[in-house]
């Protein structure tokens, strides 16, 4: 197995790791602090060390966790790992948002930790993002991360995508009074979709494409998982990977998702070259579809939200 990374020094008192020169499997890189393990957190490119620092390399699937000390005066070879690293979700006995009421003092909400649990370190897990989720519909509140001032700078944004992760999932479903399952269909082709629409209104296809058409012409007039804490925020392969939760997802119709919204998520992403800025993303109400009764009876049901948004907040101290 080749060395595919090292850790060069451009002064007595750092080492730097270059993130752009990774290849195959990285291992997850960690650090300490008072609340356990981190992920060390790139800024310009570069992961940097103090002279003396410990860090971690992590390789999950492998299960091997490797502490290294930075000594400005060597050379340290990284290997990679043999597997892409796994990432979980934790449920945390917090409960975290939603509506409060005599069946619900403490909400509805539970929040969860999104990561990588750290080999041969029991009970310890390192947090990417946070997520609360709805008890009994399984729909997202919200998902929260922090981005580190300057860590996209320098980053190649990768288009690999991964597999979604199920955990934590109910039924996609349209708030209607008769039997509201929608699902999104294998790689997004929304057939199942279209086939709901049409039993919404009665049969009537030309309504129903209103709403759900995958015609090339409009290949984005359909619902699709859209990621709250985005895939394009991440630096590193794990943590990328650690965005395809359905945790971390609402239904979205795909033509805001690749339109509006992303660019809103691209402005966003321009503010993090300066800033420190912890970001939350959520979405609030139901779909409502003209002219038909509209209540959630079943449980058990992801609901389409009617709005999402974003909240930026300028974190000086992370």
């Amino acid at each position: 197995m080749k060395n595919f990374l090292k850790i060069v020094f451009g002064n007595a008192q750092t080492c730097n790791i270059y993130i752009t020169s990774f290849e195959g499997n990285e291992p997850a890189i960690l650090i300490r602090n008072q609340y356990g393990f981190a992920f060390a957190r790139p800024s310009n490119g570069i992961l940097t060390f103090s002279a003396g620092q410990e860090f971690f390399l992590v390789c999950t699937s492998d299960g091997t966790y490797r502490p290294k000390t930075c000594n400005p005066a060597e050379v340290i070879k990284i290997l990679p790992c043999r597997k892409a690293n796994s990432v979980s979700a934790v449920k945390k006995e917090i409960h975290c948002c939603g509506p409060i009421d005599e069946n619900h003092p403490r909400g509805v909400g539970s929040l969860y930790h999104i990561g990588i649990q750290v080999p041969t370190q029991k009970d310890q897990f390192a947090i990417l993002y946070y997520s609360c989720q709805n008890n009994e519909t399984h729909s997202v509140y919200f998902a929260q991360e922090f981005i580190n001032q300057g860590r996209l700078n320098g980053v190649m944004l990768s288009g690999k995508t991964f597999a979604w992760d199920k955990f934590g999932y109910g039924k996609i479903s349209v708030p209607l009074e008769s039997n509201n399952k929608i699902t999104y269909g294998s790689d997004n082709n929304p057939t199942g979709q279209l086939r709901r629409f049409k039993e919404i209104f009665n049969e009537d296809l030309n309504k129903a494409k209103r709403y759900i058409n995958f015609e090339p012409k409009k290949s984005e007039l359909y619902l699709a998982k859209g990621h709250l804490c985005p895939h394009a925020n991440q630096p590193f392969d794990t943590w990328r990977k650690a965005t395809y939760f359905y945790l971390n997802h609402v239904p979205q119709w795909q033509k805001i998702n690749n339109g509006a919204w992303s660019a809103v998520e691209g402005y966003v992403r321009s503010l993090t070259t300066y800033r420190n800025l912890i970001i939350t993303t959520g979405g609030y109400d139901q779909l409502i579809i003209e002219n038909h009764a509209t209540s959630m009876v079943n449980l058990n049901n992801v609901t389409i939200p009617k709005y999402v948004w974003k909240i930026i907040q300028n974190n000086h101290n992370p």
